[in-house]
C-alpha cells in the first residue's frame, strides 16, 4: 500500500523536488498505478491498525489516513554487550565528542545546519567531530561531500546494514 502520496510534502520526504513538474506527475502516475493494480482503497486501508517504527512515520500515515488506528515503536539497538569489561573498556579509552546525524540525508533534515555549527563549535577551540550516518541521492550527496571536503573531523557513513550501523554509533 502507498503510504506517501504525490504531494509536495511527501516528494520532499524522498528527495524529490517537488517544483518539477514532470518528477511529480511521474510520482503521481506511480502511485495511481499502485492503487489501481493492488485494489488500494482508502476506507479499507483506514480499517487495519498500523504499527510504525518511529511517531514522525506514524504522523505521517494519519496525515494521509486520518480514520487510521496508528502508534509506534521503537526497537532500539542491541545492547547485550553493552557492559562487557572489554567493550566497556575500549569505548571509554576511544571515545571523541561526537554529534551524530542519523536518518535519510534529504534537504529537510538540514544537514548543512548540522555541518555549519560543528565548523562554529571547532572555532570556538571545541574539538568535537561531526558523523552523518544516512543515504542522498546523487544530487544532494554531491552538494554535501562539497561541504565536507577537507574537513577530517566530519565523517559520513552510507549504506550500512543494522549491525554497522549499531558499530558506528556505539
Amino acid at each position: 500500500v502507498p503510504i506517501f502520496f504525490h504531494d509536495a510534502e511527501s516528494l520532499s520526504y524522498l528527495g524529490e523536488q517537488a517544483h518539477k513538474l514532470s518528477r511529480r506527475l511521474a510520482r503521481m502516475v506511480y502511485v495511481q498505478s499502485c492503487r489501481l493494480i493492488s485494489g488500494w482503497n482508502r476506507q479499507q486501508v483506514e480499517k487495519i491498525p498500523a504499527l510504525a517504527n518511529s511517531k514522525w512515520t506514524m504522523d505521517q500515515v494519519k496525515r494521509h489516513y486520518p480514520e487510521i488506528v496508528a502508534d509506534y515503536t521503537y526497537m532500539g539497538a542491541k545492547t547485550e554487550q553493552c557492559f562487557a569489561d572489554d567493550v566497556l573498556g575500549n569505548w571509554w579509552s576511544e571515545r571523541c565528542d561526537t554529534v551524530v546525524v542519523l536518518g535519510r540525508v534529504v534537504p529537510g533534515k538540514r544537514i548543512e545546519f548540522a555541518i555549519e555549527f560543528v565548523n562554529k563549535i571547532r572555532k570556538l577551540g571545541i574539538t568535537v567531530n561531526l558523523l552523518i550516518v544516512g543515504s542522498a541521492d546523487a544530487a544532494y550527496a554531491a552538494d554535501i561531500n562539497k561541504l565536507i571536503a577537507g574537513k577530517s573531523y566530519v565523517e559520513w557513513k552510507q549504506g550500512l546494514n543494522r549491525e554497522q550501523l549499531e558499530s558506528v554509533i556505539s
